[in-house]
């Protein structure tokens, strides 16, 4: 992508403030901040995705900006 590769247009990311999933069991507490449905990354690894996507993003943009594209 950084090297001005326009294909990817989008991104989902599974993520959640604690990192994993767990199940619902009757009468247990849920863990806050953890999903009950798909394992997501926590919250440090989101933030550290998020950044490197918004850099290959960026360059992306100045490729396209210097070669024409």
């Amino acid at each position: 992508m950084e090297a001005g590769d326009a294909r990817l247009v989008g991104v989902m990311v599974e993520s959640h403030l604690l990192g994993g999933r767990q199940d619902m069991v009757p009468g247990k507490p849920l863990v806050y901040g953890q999903s009950i449905t798909d394992v997501c990354i926590d919250w440090d690894a989101s933030v550290a995705v998020l950044e490197r996507l918004a850099h290959a993003v960026r360059e992306r943009r100045r490729v396209a900006l210097t070669s024409g594209k």
